[in-house]
């Protein structure tokens, strides 16, 4: 998460966005598994002249204000991030449906759920940053600079560092 927080910041702050984040768009850099790479930049364009309004991206990880024909700038990326990372959290799609229809239209409609049986051995720190992320609004949702910034992130740090420094291979 955090390497690919990094990479929007840059992304964002040169006002590029990609609108196709997926994990079919996210590769391992090298064999150590330890840098991620953003590719497939065939949907993206530049919003430093304003919301963009071409519908894009894939069902699912879409921003609800692509779906919904508002107008969209770089945190559409986030809320992609946002599921993503519920995905990996939870192995569960946010999204979940028989057809690519019902998927679409619950993308849309944007009502995220963190059930119990899912989110109860997840720290709420984790919690907490992915609902920031999947916000339905832009306006409400944060951004990658802030994403960085979470407690969740500094948690993670404080107990790496409690942890023995160890490599395998």
């Amino acid at each position: 998460m955090k390497c690919i927080l990094n990479a929007l910041v840059v992304l964002h702050s040169n006002h590029i966005v990609h609108r196709d984040l997926k994990p079919e768009n996210l590769i391992f850099r090298d064999e150590r598994f330890d840098s991620l790479v953003i590719i497939d930049f065939g949907l993206s364009t530049t919003c430093k002249d304003g919301p963009q309004f071409t519908r894009c991206g894939s069902p699912g990880y879409v921003a609800p204000e692509i779906l919904n024909n508002l107008g969209y700038g770089c945190k559409v990326d986030i809320f992609s991030l946002g599921v993503i990372m519920y995905i990996l959290l939870t192995s569960k799609f946010v999204f979940n449906a028989k057809d690519y229809n019902e998927i679409l239209r619950r993308n849309k409609q944007c009502h995220v759920y963190f059930p119990g049986k899912l989110w109860d051995k997840i720290s709420p720190e984790a919690q907490d940053l992915c609902a920031k992320m999947l916000q339905k609004y832009p306006d409400n949702r944060i951004s990658a600079s802030e994403a960085l910034e979470h407690v969740w992130f500094k948690k993670f740090a404080e107990e790496k560092d409690k942890e023995p420094n160890f490599q395998i291979g």
